[in-house]
């Protein structure tokens, strides 16, 4: 009996269950470019194998382990800037395989700021306008009068110079560089003033003792203004003048020109003249008288201009 027992216990086949799991696997991908401000792009995390997963990954300086992951794909979010790569994956049952890499790069956003121009008197030169730009080339920027918007675009090199613009108050509206869309500030006037003129007339020929005649000067422009006359041989300057006409008054005789104008903001033109003649008047007179009527004697009378008067007897 024993025996036999022994070899029906040798007869029966002992049953081993041999289970062989496939690794995990763990892909990267996603990040990408952004302006800053943006928000920030995901990274996805695709897996195979059993939950859960556990998964590290890392910037190349400080890693990260997410554990208990139990479904694929896995997304990462709100990430730092850098170059993400998996370093480890493994699932409910084995240690596995990853690839893939991902990279969240924030661009700063374009700047640029608006100077320059200038108050110019008419026939000067007219002033810049400068653009400082930070960024990548290249940039655009848009700016405007308030009426008339300009756009250029390809811009390489910072600063940016607008020349030959017209009269008017400039801000900027837009700008762009090579990623983003960026922000802007400052303004820029160009004001072009008039020249000033100044015609001088008047004078006049009058006679000794007579009033003298006022000259004036007839002005254009914004006050105060200085002019300079003279009559070829003194120059004469007025400064600080507020109204048109100015009256140049007690002048003496002689011929006079303008030979300078200037106002609150610009050197200008001048124009006409001015003359003083006296003409004297004589001093003395004469007039004879008869005075008998046989005609033989005549008196001369010499007068002065006050009417003082000198008698001489003629006889005859």
């Amino acid at each position: 009996m024993l025996q036999k027992s022994l070899l029906a216990a040798r007869a029966t086949p002992a049953l081993v269950t041999i289970t062989i799991n496939v690794p995990p696997t763990a892909t990267l991908t996603g990040g990408g470019t952004i302006c800053s401000g943006d928000p920030i792009p995901d990274m996805t995390v695709t897996l195979t194998g059993t939950a859960p997963w556990s998964i590290t990954y890392t910037d190349g300086v400080t890693p990260v382990t997410v554990p208990g992951i139990m479904t694929s794909p896995y997304t990462i979010s709100g990430a730092g800037d850098g170059s993400y790569i998996l370093s480890a994956v493994s699932d409910a049952s084995c240690t596995g395989t990853f690839s893939g890499s991902a990279a969240i790069i924030t661009n700063p956003l374009p700047t640029a700021t608006l100077s320059g121009g200038g108050t110019i008197c008419s026939g000067d030169g007219i002033p810049d306008m400068t653009v400082t730009l930070a960024g990548t080339a290249p940039w655009s920027i848009t700016y405007t009068d308030g009426v008339t918007p300009v756009t250029e675009s390809g811009i390489m090199t910072s600063p940016y110079t607008i020349s030959g613009a017209s009269d008017g108050s400039y801000v900027l509206s837009a700008v762009s560089d090579a990623n983003c869309t960026g922000t802007f500030s400052g303004s820029a006037a160009i004001i072009t003033n008039p020249l000033p003129t100044a015609a001088l007339s008047g004078g006049g020929t009058i006679c000794s003792g007579d009033p003298i005649p006022d000259m004036t000067v007839t002005l254009a422009g914004t006050a105060p203004w200085s002019i300079t006359y003279t009559d070829g041989v003194t120059p004469v300057t007025v400064p600080g003048i507020m109204t048109s006409p100015y009256t140049i008054s007690g002048a003496s005789d002689g011929s006079y020109v303008l030979s300078a104008v200037s106002d609150a903001s610009c050197t200008g033109t001048f124009s006409g003249s001015a003359a003083y003649n006296y003409n004297p008047i004589t001093n003395s007179y004469a007039f004879w008288r008869r005075n008998d009527l046989f005609g033989r004697s005549n008196t001369r009378y010499d007068c002065n201009i006050s009417g003082y008067c000198t008698m001489v007897y003629y006889l005859y």
